[in-house]
């Protein structure tokens, strides 16, 4: 899809509608106040398929955390970078929540007190450890019955949440983004 599409604007230009052309929505997605209410709220939905996986009714189709994280959130991960490509970066409430803590303010263009900005090894600046990580993702959702169970379900996301926060405050800001 993306190489027809690129070819297809190379040629004939094809339909394209610039949302920044529009004053509002550019006006809104540039406030630092859009962008923390967006990513607040999905952390706030985070937080709470992350309780619903550990103290709601553990029968997979009783609770919404598999549901969601599995059916819902991956496939509509996919569709977003597919189409938006880094509108997830500007939404991701992982890394909003390292920034705020790294910064110890929602307040965007602060000095960042909290980390100690260590660079990434050179080792690792390479698709490796993402390659990695998602084949123990994958061996822990066919090994182990992950997507089955609300609670390991919901270790996972704490998890993951961890993989993000940990380097965010040791390292170079978005390191694990980059890298892993």
């Amino acid at each position: 899809l993306e190489l027809t599409r690129r070819r297809a604007h190379a040629v004939g230009g094809g339909f394209r509608f610039d949302l920044m052309s529009f004053a509002p929505f550019k006006a809104a997605v540039k406030s630092r106040a859009t962008q923390v209410t967006i990513q607040m709220s999905l952390l706030v939905l985070f937080l709470l398929v992350v309780a619903a996986g550990f103290y709601g009714n553990q029968i997979q189709t009783k609770n919404i955390a598999p549901t969601l994280t599995w059916n819902i959130w991956w496939i509509g991960l996919i569709f977003l970078i597919l189409f938006f490509g880094k509108a997830w970066c500007y939404a991701c409430p992982w890394d909003g929540l390292t920034s705020w803590l790294r910064r110890l303010s929602f307040r965007g263009g602060e000095e960042e007190t909290f980390n100690l900005g260590w660079k990434w090894p050179k080792a690792l600046r390479n698709i490796y450890p993402a390659t990695i990580l998602f084949v123990g993702l994958t061996w822990l959702e066919l090994g182990y019955n992950v997507t089955m169970s609300p609670r390991a379900t919901a270790t996972l996301g704490l998890m993951m949440l961890g993989l993000v926060f940990l380097p965010g405050l040791l390292f170079e800001k978005k390191s694990f983004c980059r890298y892993g």
